[in-house]
């Protein structure tokens, strides 16, 4: 096998939502380079390389095992570029190892309409439209296939008064649609010539208001808020303080909700923010749900103290003669803040999504692979550079959460870059982790180590781990 030959092996899943795949190369022996898939779908970012997939290296064999959508063809080649932070993110030193290909496939079944756009099997999808208006259009397509102009089109059903709804529509794809009505009325509201469509992958779409539900809302929208709650430590080492807590929109405590949403370094996460910066994740989580791109989840953003840095800190390290203490602030966590948080709002927090950046981002690292807490972990430019003990451990490590996220900017300075990719490494060689489905990585073009950043990747990272498909 030479450096220009390809295995591509693909498997259609059983849930009949896509295919996995496995992008197998021979490996090249390029000190300072990395082996890399680049495709035009959003899963990989259209061909940027900051959404580029990393292949794994081992035993002679590069290999990325890949996630690629139901009724998506995907263009893709694989190439050699340089793992560095001055030129990750240009084509500079690039070269292409296999040239463009296509996978995947799609099937000519005839939509509800006789227009040109064609799905895959269509599913058992519903949206239901809340609105009092005479009759009602829906215009759809999936996002990923096709032009903006290839709609379909299909005729919205009087359910009762200010219902219109429509079964069995649509694929099980990342959906774009908006409604008309022959009075010329739009939803969502036209600005300009046509209005932005919604976007979801909900199976069951309710509209009310301009809001995206998963289930069907009562006729008031409640808004969400953030309650702070001062959470005393029975940890020895760990102090007491605050946490706050996001309840979404609507929110009951009889209601589900998926594993609660943790962060780190808790004054900087929601609005004012703290004196470093604001990541916005109420408004931003607001956004999101409102517009049907992310389930409504309950986040807590747990304050750090002036010894964050021990706190953070795995205990197989230390920095400046301390040892770290993190094995008890994960303690506090599961012993204090969780048991206050699900007495109050009835939220299951037996595991959690653990978020975090820099030191955090370090922390959720060590949550990832010890005490069983985190069921996913969001990693934002973790500071690996202090804890190369630590790094030892994860890269023997077969302690891992289901979904793992993980991201850095190119702009942080030199010591973060060389460590993070052998991170990503050891979870693809030590796991089962599939690229695009459980777990991924992403890279800030551009972007320094601060909360702005973060607060810019946000979204993509809370929208992959908690994609309600895969819960």
């Amino acid at each position: 096998m030479n450096a220009n030959d390809v295995v591509l092996t693909l498997a259609l899943l059983s849930s009949a939502l896509g295919l996995d795949t496995s992008f197998r190369i021979a490996a090249v022996s390029e000190p300072g380079y990395g082996v890399f898939v680049k495709a035009n779908a959003s899963l990989f970012d259209h061909y940027d390389s900051q959404g580029a997939g990393k292949l794994v290296c081992s035993s002679g064999i590069c290999n990325l095992p890949a996630f690629i959508e139901e009724n998506n063809l995907i263009s893709y080649e694989i190439v050699s570029k340089p793992v560095n932070v001055s030129s990750f993110c240009s084509s500079e030193g690039e070269r292409v190892l296999q040239t463009p290909s296509v996978i995947g496939k799609k099937s000519h079944v005839p939509t509800v309409s006789p227009h040109s756009f064609k799905l895959l099997t269509l599913q058992s999808r519903r949206v239901t439209l809340l609105r009092d208006w005479p009759d009602a259009l829906i215009y759809f397509k999936c996002v990923d296939d096709g032009l903006w102009s290839d709609w379909a089109m299909a005729e919205m059903k009087p359910l009762r008064d200010g219902e219109f709804f429509l079964n069995d529509f649509a694929p099980d794809c990342l959906l774009a649609f908006t409604f008309k009505s022959s009075n010329g009325q739009y939803d969502p509201a036209a600005h300009g010539k046509l209005p932005d469509p919604y976007v979801t992958r909900f199976a069951d779409v309710f509209i009310l208001q301009e809001n995206v539900f998963n289930y069907r809302p009562s006729p008031t929208i409640k808004s969400s808020k953030v309650v702070t709650h001062a959470v005393s430590s029975s940890v020895s080492g760990i102090p007491s303080r605050s946490i706050r807590v996001y309840l979404p929109r609507n929110f009951e405590k009889a209601k589900t909700y998926p594993p609660a949403v943790l962060f780190h370094d808790g004054q900087n996460v929601f609005a004012p923010g703290g004196p470093f910066g604001c990541w916005d994740a109420d408004s931003t989580v607001d956004d999101l749900i409102k517009d049907g791109q992310l389930a409504e989840v309950v986040m807590i953003a747990v304050d750090n103290s002036d010894n964050r840095i021990q706190e953070y800190l795995p205990p197989s390290d230390a920095y400046k003669g301390q040892t770290g203490i993190a094995d008890k602030y994960v303690q506090f966590l599961r012993r204090d803040v969780l048991p206050l948080v699900a007495k109050e709002y009835n939220v299951e927090t037996a595991s959690v999504t653990t978020v975090g950046s820099s030191m955090g981002g370090l922390l959720s690292a060590y949550m990832a692979i010890h005490g069983g807490l985190a069921s996913s972990a969001i990693i934002m430019s973790p500071s690996l550079w202090i804890s190369p003990n630590f790094r030892n451990m994860a890269a023997s490590s077969s302690v891992w959460p289901s979904v793992l996220y993980m991201d850095l900017g190119t702009d942080e300075g030199d010591d973060m870059w060389p460590y993070f990719w052998p991170l990503y490494d050891s979870a693809i060689l030590s796991n089962e982790f599939v690229f695009g489905k459980s777990l991924l990585t992403a890279v800030g073009c551009g972007d320094e180590h601060n909360e702005a950043a973060w607060a810019k990747r946000l979204p993509l990272a809370l929208q992959f781990v908690h994609d309600s498909r895969y819960q």
